[in-house]
């Protein structure tokens, strides 16, 4: 059975000079911003975005550099990609959001929260970035000379082959095809490649995360009291499971879905179970 996604029309708006692509589906009192992670796209919310919209206004933005984006020069780092998130929300007219984000997404929401508090309604970090040092070493090999530019060369992939290294059974993507197809077109977009290799070397070495890439982030968690649900993995490869432990120690209104025969994707991997735990959450006072 096919998971229950769809795709909404491309928008375009102009984020201080840079292209930006978004989708916007369903209309409410709240509405909810959703980040995707490195490498990613609008597309990791297709099976999101349905439920999510049917009570609230949803809205998924390609990160400057990467889906379909422009690229531009930056240090492609959280403070680079928070500071185009507040952009997005200006050129948007967005005082305030629900902020979704998974990997280098939850990273960006959480700098995003921490230098931009006012704007955050409540937070849910998906894998998130920003946490910790600890950095799967599918990732931490893509930083060395030669072999980044090599592994991360442009090239037609199987549903297979892409979801291989990020989720616990790569054969969730023949249940995404459209979403692979698209992920491989962008691949081969200009200066994608680039992106990608610039944001992992900004941030990451091949033993660890670089201390100043969460310097920004985790000293000031504290501050960051809006209510916050930490989505993980137990099977993560990509960002180890233990660091949803980080989470909830620094952020005072944390709290934990754990979900098991789960990697780096849950919300393509157990779809039901999140959109319905998100939807709560994001119900609840």
């Amino acid at each position: 059975m096919s998971l229950p996604y769809r795709f909404s029309p491309d928008r375009y708006i102009d984020v201080k000079g840079v292209r930006t692509r978004y989708w916007e589906a369903g209309s409410g009192v709240q509405t909810v911003v959703l980040v995707h992670g490195l490498g990613g796209a609008i597309e990791i919310w297709a099976a999101t975005i349905p439920r999510l919209s049917q009570a609230r206004r949803v809205i998924a933005v390609d990160l400057v550099g990467f889906g379909r984006t422009e690229k531009p020069d930056g240090a492609y780092d959280y403070p680079f990609f928070a500071s185009f998130l507040n952009d997005f929300f200006d050129s948007m007219k967005l005082a305030r959001a629900a902020v979704i984000g998974h990997s280098l997404g939850g990273g960006t929401a959480l700098q995003f929260a921490v230098s931009h508090n006012g704007r955050v309604e409540k937070l849910v970090l998906v894998g998130s970035g920003g946490l910790s040092l600890s950095i799967g070493a599918g990732l931490r090999i893509l930083t060395l000379p030669a072999v980044g530019e090599i592994l991360t060369r442009p090239r037609r992939r199987t549903p297979r082959q892409l979801m291989a290294g990020i989720v616990h059974d790569p054969s969730i993507g023949d249940q995404v095809p459209e979403v692979v197809e698209r992920f491989n077109d962008m691949a081969s977009l200009p200066g994608a490649q680039e992106a990608v290799l610039k944001t992992l070397r900004n941030n990451i070495t091949a033993f660890r995360g670089k201390p100043k890439s969460i310097s920004g982030i985790v000293p000031f968690l504290g501050a960051v009291r809006q209510k916050t649900l930490v989505i993980w993995g137990r099977q993560d490869r990509i960002i180890p499971f233990a660091v949803s432990r980080v989470a909830l120690e620094l952020l005072p209104n944390a709290e934990l879905l754990a979900l098991d025969k789960c990697g780096h994707c849950p919300m393509i991997e157990h779809p039901e179970v999140f959109n319905k735990r998100v939807c709560d959450f994001l119900d609840a006072g």
